[in-house]
């Protein structure tokens, strides 16, 4: 253990001149909305936090359950900047619905410009899409219901990627639509839902350095959970 703290403290003094990421620390024992995410969705769905987790659901195709936070003056074409997420799913339902696909999680990126990177995950698929239905883009079969797992979208001039657990599995242009700029989390589509879904921490970042500390310390907090 005093490796990984050596770790994380010297990714921490490499990016700390960089704006400070946006985190969503369940430990905390409060909800999104009281660590700097807004709540545009529909109904929480139950969601609370116990043990350092925040849970939710069951929800519903007539609701939506997600969080939202912007860093501020988001540029994909000069910036990078991720969103990852410790999750574990719980009959997250994914696939084709009356011509969209939509899955009972989701990570999204805009920025300023409305440009645009977003992901769905069921229990055992995930995809990467830069339109609305989504059901051309690519997929990744993989399986979250089993255990916690970091899932990280990111955007920038190298446009979209997806990395599960440190490993880059999917990549696309970004899209471009008007919307509102930030990064994030839940269960945003009316048109999918999910049993239960448990989130261990979030980290939204505008650099891309931040992105080795993030998951560091995502990946420390699974190995506690595992």
């Amino acid at each position: 253990m005093p490796r990984v703290v050596a770790l994380v403290g010297a990714c921490a003094a490499a990016v700390a001149s960089h704006a400070t990421p946006i985190v969503y620390d369940p430990s905390l024992g409060t909800l999104p909305q009281a660590q700097g995410w807004t709540f545009p969705g529909s109904t929480l769905a139950g969601a609370a936090v116990s043990g350092g987790v925040l849970s939710y659901g069951p929800t519903a195709t007539s609701g939506t359950t997600f969080w939202r936070a912007d860093p501020g003056s988001l540029d994909f074409s000069l910036q990078t900047v991720t969103i990852s997420a410790l999750v574990r799913l719980n009959g997250s339902t994914f696939g084709n619905v009356s011509g969209y696909r939509r899955g009972g999680f989701n990570l999204s990126l805009r920025d300023d410009a409305g440009r645009w990177i977003h992901s769905e995950f069921g229990d055992t698929m995930a995809d990467i899409r830069n339109d609305d239905n989504g059901t051309s883009d690519p997929t990744f079969a993989v399986t979250l219901d089993d255990a916690f797992h970091l899932l990280t979208l990111e955007a920038g001039p190298a446009g979209g990627k997806l990395y599960i657990d440190g490993t880059l599995r999917l990549s696309l242009p970004l899209g471009g639509s008007p919307g509102v700029a930030g990064g994030a989390f839940g269960e945003s589509s009316v048109l999918a839902s999910a049993v239960g879904t448990d989130i261990a921490r979030v980290v939204l970042t505008p650099t891309p350095g931040t992105l080795a500390l993030a998951s560091v310390g995502l990946f420390v907090a699974a190995r506690r959970r595992r």
